[in-house]
This record gives C-alpha cells, structure tokens and sequence, in this order.
C-alpha cells in the first residue's frame, strides 16, 4: 500500500470515529405556526448548530432557551440519534 492509500485509510477511520458524534442534521416537529427557522435560530443560541458535539447537547438547557425565546411555545424537548438532532415543540 503506497502513502497516499495509508493516508487516505487513516482519514476514513477518523471520519467514521468523529462523524457520529456531531449534530449534522437538525429537523423540528409539531410546529404549525412558529416558524421552523425561529426555533432553528433559538436552538442554535443554545448550542444545537451544524458541526455540534452531541454530548455538549442538553435538553434541559435547550428546553428552556427555547421556552424563553419563543413565547408561542407550550414546551420543547430535543433528542439526538446518530448525526441527527430532532427538536420537539409543542405550541400553545
């Protein structure tokens, strides 16, 4: 195996490593009349953003943020699963 296959190997096995632990999709549900991109903007002030490290991801921190943003919102929840964060929202 030449340096660029061993190179190129090394790099496949620490994208494999690090891409399950960062946020690299976010999707939101339930909303019907908030816009998706204001509680996008809110959760992206508490840390839930392309690229983010999935443990620093706290629900209770972004259920409040989001709360307290977004005066519309009855309640919030985020779970994370693979590269994917779904934020839950319920209205009032």
């Amino acid at each position: 195996m030449n340096r660029i296959g061993i190179i190129g190997s090394l790099l496949l096995m620490m994208l494999i490593l690090w891409v399950p632990t960062r946020v690299l999709f976010i999707s939101v549900e339930g909303n019907e009349t908030v816009p998706e991109r204001r509680i996008l903007e809110a959760a992206e002030v508490s840390g839930i953003c392309f690229g983010a490290s999935r443990r620093e991801v706290r629900s209770e921190k972004v259920k409040n943020r989001l709360l307290s943003a977004v005066p519309q919102l009855q309640w919030a929840g985020v779970n994370t699963s693979g590269c994917t964060a779904v934020i839950s929202v319920r209205e009032r």
